[in-house]
């Protein structure tokens, strides 16, 4: 299946230390995951994609994650974001602007 190809896939991924296709797999990772009802593992996924989304500069990704995972924490867990997550935001958009 998909989720265990990824699975496979991550600690290569993981080793070869491009930000940006470590972002991609985990993103990929995450849908594959929530698709298949792991839910949990798809949240804990984003959320460790997100602040390496900003660090690689990656605007997109880090919206994207954001927005699935606010969808999904509401459709799958219904219940609400926990409240650090505007902290954790708030890191990730600060870590993701170039230094003046």
């Amino acid at each position: 299946s998909g989720v265990q190809s990824i699975e496979r896939l991550l600690p290569e991924v993981e080793k070869c230390g491009w930000l940006p296709l470590r972002v991609r797999a985990l993103l990929l990772g995450a849908r594959l995951q929530e698709r298949a009802g792991q839910h949990e593992v798809a949240e804990r996924w984003l959320r460790t994609l997100i602040p390496l989304a900003a660090r690689a500069g990656d605007e997109e990704s880090v919206a994207t994650a954001w927005s699935t995972l606010t969808l999904m924490v509401g459709a799958h867990h219904t219940r609400v974001l926990r409240p650090c997550t505007r902290a954790e935001l708030s890191q990730a958009l600060a870590s993701s602007t170039p230094a003046r």
